[in-house]
């Protein structure tokens, strides 16, 4: 039996390790940061229910109003692709 691997794939500064399946709901968590190098702005991404991370971004240096915009592409990636989606953003000083 053949399986097809994929490859890791960057798209913008985020790091893919499975391809996004049509039709199918995944899962995001957004832990914000300021962006001044102390502490890292993180996004993930799992499929659900198998809950295995398929995506992530991660930076100390992306400020709150560029992870927005980072949150974006990666939900129109899914949207393209009809999935349902469900996010969390992580509520604290700059959340």
């Amino acid at each position: 039996v053949s399986q097809s691997r994929y490859e890791e794939a960057d798209i913008r500064g985020v790091k893919f390790w499975e391809e996004i399946k049509s039709e199918c709901t995944y899962l995001i968590g957004v832990d914000p940061a300021t962006g001044n190098g102390l502490d890292f702005s993180v996004i993930t991404v799992f499929s659900f229910p198998q809950l295995n991370q398929i995506a992530e971004y991660r930076s100390n240096t992306t400020s709150t109003n560029e992870l927005y915009n980072v949150l974006k592409n990666i939900m129109l990636q899914f949207e393209r692709k009809k999935c349902s989606l469900y996010f969390s953003i992580e509520n604290n000083g700059v959340g």
